[in-house]
Formats: structure tokens, sequence, C-alpha cells
């Protein structure tokens, strides 16, 4: 708000005519009125000249402070942009990163059908069919007929089915050592990767998808979908903000201040917002006071000027008489 001032007019005074042309016509009390009035307008120039150095002081630090608080609201306004970017690209990643794990337990389940399935054909339907051919060469080399002859007909048949399936089984332990292997890596990845209800005591915490949702949950939670909605709460168990890689690395008690996310629902980003707004405020009050302070230093100027002005013009008047 702008200070009302009066502006206040050259105190001549005004029982005294003004100093003529001519000789002999200025009073002698008339000036020494002049000169009493100029030494209260020299004292009261003083005074407002001090004011208007003390309100350009006050000016020039409200615009220092001001330029500071605009560096720093400019800083929490980009830091809380860069945070929401980041909690936006980090929502895109845990989508991915909670299909690649429904994904893998998929493939864990899967391996282990192939493995059970591969150990039930070797275990009974191979072991089955052997055991079978083996009975029916029995069989064949109790017959005495001459038409079976050796290595032709159906004892050919029988001997290199017999081959085939002897070789298959050959493959058994390599095919099995195949599947673990890949059930190997498809656990790895998904203890790695995903919280496992069924190993929770060990993994819990400790996989990629918790660390992500600790970090999701610190940047102020999971970003809201186009409609606005928010998805379930997403979180592991056993993890904890104040323990986990997240977490400040200061001792809380020695935290000056310490903002949550989002910034712009936090106490933090107000007090700076407000600081920076009264900041504002400030400056123009002060170059306010400062422009109505120069204002009236400068009729007072005119004011002394006149009077010296005056004075002078009577001592010449005087002088010549």
């Amino acid at each position: 708000m702008a200070i009302q001032i009066k502006i206040e007019a050259p105190s001549v005074h005004t029982n005294c005519p003004p100093p003529s042309s001519g000789p002999g016509n200025t009073s002698d009390n008339c000036v020494e009125k002049w000169r009493q009035e100029k030494d209260a307008a020299k004292r009261d120039l003083d005074q407002k000249i001090a004011e208007v150095d003390q309100a350009k002081k006050e000016l020039e630090n409200a615009i220092a402070w001001e330029g500071k608080l605009k560096t720093w609201y400019d800083n929490v306004v980009k830091t809380a942009e860069l945070s929401d970017k980041l909690r936006r690209e980090l929502s895109v990643m845990i989508s991915q990163v909670e299909k690649l794990c429904e994904n893998s337990a998929c493939t864990v389940e899967a391996l282990k059908c192939l493995y059970f399935m591969v150990e039930t054909i070797y275990n009974e339907s191979v072991s089955s069919i052997l055991n079978i051919l083996e009975l029916l060469q029995k069989c064949i080399r109790c017959i005495s007929n001459p038409q079976l002859i050796r290595d032709k007909g159906i004892t050919k048949a029988i001997n290199d089915l017999e081959i085939k399936i002897k070789e298959l089984d050959a493959l058994h332990l390599d095919a099995l050592k195949k599947v673990i292997e890949a059930l190997k890596c498809a656990l790895i990845l998904q203890y790695s990767l995903c919280e496992d209800p069924d190993v929770a005591q060990d993994f819990s915490g400790d996989a990629l998808l918790c660390d992500l949702y600790d970090l999701e949950q610190s940047l102020g939670g999971p970003m809201p979908d186009a409609s606005g909605n928010l998805p379930k709460p997403r979180n592991c168990k056993a993890s904890d903000l104040d323990s986990g890689p997240w977490a400040c690395c200061v001792n809380e008690e020695e935290l000056v201040d310490r903002p949550t996310f989002p910034l712009e629902e936090d106490d933090y980003y107000r007090d700076i917002e407000g600081q920076y707004d009264q900041a504002k405020t400030d400056k123009n009050d002060a170059k306010d006071k400062y422009d109505n302070l120069k204002k009236q230093k400068e009729a007072k100027q005119a004011c002394y000027e006149s009077l010296s002005g005056a004075i002078e013009t009577a001592d010449k008047t005087n002088n010549g008489k």
C-alpha cells in the first residue's frame, strides 16, 4: 500500500516582502527569520536524506532477499517437476517389472511342469517300453521258427526301436540338466525382481520391485492414471522406508529440514512459496517507501534552496545600500 504524504511548500516567511531589485527594501528582521527557517530546513533536509539513504538500503536488501528466494523457489519448483517426471517414469518401469514378474512366475511354473513331465516320461514311459521290448525279445528267442531271421523283419524292427529308445534314454540326464538350469535362471530372475510369498522370509524387501516401490513411495506414491484413479497399494511387507536403500543417510536428529514428496503438498514447499510472495510484497512496499521519501527529500531540498536563494538576494541587496 502506498504511503500517503503531504509535500510541504517552501516555508519562506509570508509576512516579509520578497527582495526587490532596488536597494534598501529588504527588512533585516525578515532576513533573520529566513536564516532561522533555512537552518530548520537544513536540519529537516539532512534528516530526510538520512531517511532516504536508509530506505534505499532497505530496498536494496529487499531486492537481494527476493532474488535469493526466487532462486530458491525456482529450484524447489524445478525439483518438484523433476520428481513428478521421475514418478511417471518410475510408474512405467514398475508396470514393466510387474509384467516381467508375472511372466517369470508363469515361466517358473511351466519349467517345473516340464521337469516333472520329462522325469515322468523317462521314469515311466521309456522304462516301460524298454521292459516290454526286452520281454518281446525273450519271447522271440524262445520261438524256434526259422522264418524269424536275425536282423530282418520284426527282429530288425525291434532291435532298431530298442537302439533309438536307448539313445533317447541316454539324453535323459542331459535334458533334465538343461531344464534344471533354465529353472534356476528363472528362479534367480524371480527372486531378484519380484517378491515371492513362498520365500518372503528370505527375499522380501531385497527384490528390485520392492526397492522400486520404496522409491515410488518416497516420491509421493503412485501417479494417478488418465482417469485420475490411483492404482492399488504397492508395497513389500518386509520393506522399511527408514532402513531401505532410499532412506536418508543422516541422523534424523541432525536434519534441519526434511521435505516430503510430492513437494507441492508439503509444508516445506508452501513455506518457501509464502516467503517468496512475502518478499515480493516487502520489496514493493520498500520501493513505495523509498519513492515517497525521495519526493519528500526533493521538497525539502527545494525549500532549502528557495530560502538560500532568498537570503543570498537579500544580502546582495543590503550590501548595495
